[in-house]
């Protein structure tokens, strides 16, 4: 899907009503400010705090949107993690267009999918909210094996919610999970999963004794 650049405006929070830059190109695939809104909602109702607090990964975090509404709305900490060297270049910009002594922030530039990208997020986590919103050229198949890495690593939290953003397939989606069920996934429920025309978000709860 081709990408326009253009602005992204933040929807609530302490940056409310500032805008920050979309990343041009074809590699990325932002998220629109209707769905910004509703997935910040929805995150908002279903952890105890909503997002006070809290710490998360970005996982393909393009233009950093996503990341940025968190901190926001009062997240402690975001780590974004980006593999495209022009978007990491405009995620950079946009955290210095909020704020330029912003605290709690990193950026990991690389694959998601690497071992060396494993071995910084298990030390750098555990994280209570796992944003997944990756190109939708990325399978469901390798997402699936993306959560099982993180949670034999424990860079998944106890009690911890995974958002995934992915592409509406039929009608009946809003009642699907694409991940689930897979015994490998042990621990992860779904919780919510909500279609916007042709972009549908799922939400997993993660704990570690079911």
């Amino acid at each position: 899907m081709a990408i326009i650049a253009g602005n992204v405006r933040i929807i609530a929070g302490t940056y409310r009503g500032r805008t920050i830059r979309a990343v041009p190109g074809l590699a990325t695939r932002p998220t629109t400010d209707r769905i910004r809104e509703a997935w910040a909602s929805t995150v908002g109702s279903l952890l105890p705090n909503g997002f006070e607090d809290l710490v998360l990964l970005d996982a393909f975090a393009g233009s950093g949107a996503l990341g940025i509404e968190a901190l926001s709305r009062g997240a402690r900490q975001v780590v974004f993690c980006e593999r495209n060297p022009k978007a990491t270049e405009v995620l950079k910009k946009n955290l210095s267009i909020i704020d330029e002594n912003l605290q709690g922030t990193s950026i990991l530039s690389g694959d998601i999918f690497s071992l060396r990208m494993e071995r910084i997020l298990s030390k750098a986590g555990p994280f209570q909210l796992v944003v997944l919103d990756p190109p939708y050229s990325v399978s469901a198949t390798r997402i699936k094996e993306l959560l099982l890495r993180f949670i034999q690593a424990r860079i998944i939290a106890d009690n911890a919610l995974v958002s995934y953003e992915r592409p509406t397939q039929e009608e009946s989606d809003a009642n699907m999970s694409v991940l689930l069920p897979l015994d490998s996934l042990t621990g992860l429920k779904m919780v919510s999963c909500k279609s916007y025309g042709t972009t549908t978000i799922e939400y997993l709860c993660f704990r570690e004794s079911q």
